[in-house]
């Protein structure tokens, strides 16, 4: 389902020289089953009030520091746009 919806929003940034994000990819190694140190998402029974199956702060911290290293890079290399 999340590679199904990365794909479906990856296609069209790129037909539109969008930088797209891959957030999926980020969480590969801490998914729920995890120790609870290592996990960037809360399972589908959460131990506390948080949305389940969406990033904890663990993963909302690796979401802010892809964001951020993209952004230093198109800063450095922008994209050129149509002609």
């Amino acid at each position: 389902m999340v590679d199904h919806l990365s794909a479906a929003l990856r296609t069209p940034a790129l037909q539109h020289d969008a930088t797209f994000l891959d957030t999926h990819s980020l969480g590969v190694g801490h998914d729920s089953c995890t120790a609870p140190a290592d996990r960037y998402t809360v399972g589908l029974v959460p131990t506390r009030i948080v949305t389940p199956l969406h990033p904890d702060a663990g993963g909302s911290k690796a979401v802010g520091r892809s964001l951020a290293d993209a952004i230093r890079t198109y800063e450095h290399h922008p994209n050129p746009g149509p002609a």
